[in-house]
């Protein structure tokens, strides 16, 4: 504004450097979203689809370590289970289902 109004000759910030855009962070999916996913999978009555998209909805898996499962890294018990998976760096966690 002071350069378009005249009051000053040049701008005083050119010489300073633009800061790098860092990428946003992922966002998960809104409420209705879910539901959505939910509703088509029930309607489906895709079992394996349910228990894929459980695991990262409920237990918060990643998508990466959903794949890298086996049978044997899922404990179920009456009333809890956990998921012992690979998560990110290869390092080994444990989650409560």
């Amino acid at each position: 504004h002071l350069m378009a109004s005249g009051a000053i000759s040049g701008n005083p910030a050119e010489s300073v450097k633009e800061m790098k855009r860092m990428p946003l962070a992922p966002q998960g999916l809104s409420t209705s979203q879910v539901r959505k996913v939910l509703r088509e999978i029930e309607l489906r009555q895709d079992i394996r689809a349910a228990a894929v998209i459980g695991l990262m909805l409920q237990a918060g898996l990643r998508a990466s370590e959903v794949i890298g499962l086996e049978l044997d890294d899922i404990t179920i018990g009456p009333r809890s289970g956990q998921v012992i998976c690979l998560g990110k760096g290869r390092k080994q966690r444990s989650v409560k289902i």
